[in-house]
C-alpha cells in the first residue's frame, strides 16, 4: 500500500496541473478570439478609409462592399446606442457631381473627428457617421464641413458641386435604412462660402396640429410702455461699483413683485436674470436656437444630479461650440438686462459671496450695455432728464 499511495497521489496532481493548463489555454483562445474580431473590426474599417480615398472608386464591388460595410455599421451602433440613457448620433451623406476631386476624400477624411466615421461608396457618395451628435450636433458638422470647404476651393481653385443631407437617431429613425434613406432625401447644396445658421432666430417646430409653426420671439412676462421706464442710471452705477469692486457676489434688484438677479464673478458678469422674462437658458436654447430638446434636457438633468455648469456641459457633450455658446449666452444676458434696466423705483442690494464660479463664460459689464435696445433707453431715458432741468 505504501508503495501505491505516492503514485495515486502523483496522479492527482498530473490531472490537476493538466485541468489548470486546459483552463489556462481556453482563456487564451477566448482572449485570441476577442483580439481577432477587434483587428477585424479595424481592418474592416481601415478597408473603408482606404477605398474613400479613391481606389477602386470606379469598381461597383467595391461601392456595393463599402455600402454594405457601412450599413451594417450603424446598425450595429442603432444597437448599442439604443441601450444608452439618451444615446444619440447622425448619418450624413455627401455627394459631388461630375468627377471629384483627388483631395476630396482626404478632406473629409481630416474634417471628421477622430470618433466618427467616413467611407466613400463608388465615385460620387460618401457617407460619413458622427458619434454621439443630435440634430443640432449635426448642422454644427456641417457648419464646419462648409467653412473647412470653402478654405480648400480656394486653396486647390476648384470649386465642385457639393450637396448634402443627414438623419440622426433616434428623432429621425430607430433602423440604418431609414437613416440612411432620410439622409439621401434631404439633400441640399453646401454653400461655397459655409455660411450656414446654426443659430437660426426662427426655429421650425411641430404643433399638435401636425402643421409647421415658427417661433419668432421667445416670450416676455411683461411689456413696459417707454412713458413708463424708470431711469436705468442707478441699476447701471451699482453694476459698475459691483464689478470695480473686485468681489464676487450677487447684486439684487427688487420693483414690486419682479425681481432681477445679476451674478458678478471676478469683476465679469457670470449670468443676469430679470423674472419680467419668463423664458430661461434651456428654453432659450431650443426655442430661438434650434437646439436639440432632448440634447438640452439630457444636460440640465446632468448638471442638477452633479452640480456642474449648464453651459459648460453642453459644449462638453458637443451640442454648442464654445464660441457660439458665448454668442448665445451674451444674447441671452442681454435680453434679461435690459428687462432689468426697465424697472420702476428699484431697491438694490448687493451680497457678496466666496463661491467658485466653475466656468469662463463671462462678460465685461460694457460689453452687455452695449446691446442696442439697452442703449436706447439710456440715451433716451437721458434726454429727458436733460429736458424735464
Amino acid at each position: 500500500m505504501s508503495d501505491r499511495a505516492p503514485s495515486i497521489t502523483g496522479q492527482i496532481r498530473e490531472r490537476i496541473e493538466l485541468s489548470r493548463t486546459k483552463r489556462a489555454l481556453a482563456h487564451e483562445i477566448e482572449d485570441l478570439i476577442r483580439q481577432k474580431a477587434a483587428l477585424g473590426a479595424q481592418l474592416q474599417i481601415l478597408r473603408g478609409q482606404i477605398e474613400q480615398s479613391g481606389l477602386d472608386d470606379e469598381d461597383p464591388a467595391v461601392a456595393e462592399r463599402n455600402q454594405r460595410f457601412f450599413e451594417a455599421f450603424v446598425d450595429r451602433e442603432v444597437y448599442r446606442v439604443s441601450r444608452e440613457e439618451n444615446g444619440r448620433f447622425s448619418t450624413l451623406v455627401v455627394d459631388v457631381r461630375d468627377r471629384v476631386p483627388d483631395w476630396f476624400g482626404g478632406f473629409l477624411a481630416s474634417t471628421v473627428r477622430v470618433s466618427d466615421l467616413s467611407v466613400r461608396q463608388g465615385q460620387h457618395r460618401f457617407w460619413i457617421f458622427l458619434h454621439g451628435a443630435g440634430s443640432l450636433g449635426r448642422r454644427l458638422f456641417i457648419q464646419r464641413l462648409a467653412a473647412n470647404f470653402a478654405v480648400a476651393v480656394q486653396h486647390h481653385a476648384k470649386h465642385p458641386d457639393v450637396a448634402w443631407g443627414g438623419a440622426s437617431f433616434p428623432r429621425d429613425g430607430t433602423d440604418a435604412g431609414s437613416l440612411l434613406t432620410q439622409a439621401v432625401d434631404r439633400r441640399e447644396r453646401l454653400p461655397i462660402d459655409g455660411e450656414i445658421n446654426a443659430f437660426a432666430q426662427v426655429s421650425p417646430r411641430a404643433s399638435r396640429f401636425g402643421e409647421r409653426v415658427a417661433v419668432l420671439q421667445p416670450p416676455v412676462g411683461a411689456v413696459v410702455d417707454d412713458e413708463d421706464r424708470s431711469d436705468p442710471r442707478r441699476i447701471i452705477r451699482a453694476l459698475h461699483e459691483a464689478t470695480l469692486s473686485g468681489q464676487s457676489g450677487e447684486l439684487i434688484v427688487r420693483s414690486g413683485r419682479a425681481v432681477g438677479r445679476v451674478y458678478v464673478y471676478r469683476s465679469k458678469i457670470a449670468w443676469a436674470h430679470c423674472s419680467m422674462r419668463r423664458t430661461s437658458l434651456a428654453d432659450y436654447l431650443v426655442q430661438s436656437c434650434g437646439a436639440d430638446a432632448d440634447e438640452v434636457r439630457f444636460a440640465f438633468n446632468q448638471c442638477r444630479k452633479n452640480g456642474g455648469n449648464f453651459a459648460e456641459t453642453l459644449i462638453e457633450y458637443g451640442t454648442f461650440t464654445r464660441p457660439d455658446m458665448r454668442r448665445v449666452l451674451l444674447a441671452h444676458l442681454r435680453r434679461h438686462l435690459e428687462l432689468l434696466l426697465r424697472l420702476d423705483h428699484p431697491e438694490i442690494l448687493f451680497l457678496p459671496q466666496s463661491r467658485v464660479y466653475q466656468s469662463d463664460l463671462l462678460f465685461p459689464l460694457s460689453t452687455l450695455l452695449s446691446a442696442a435696445p439697452a442703449r436706447a433707453q439710456l440715451i433716451s431715458a437721458l434726454r429727458a432728464k436733460v429736458n424735464a432741468s
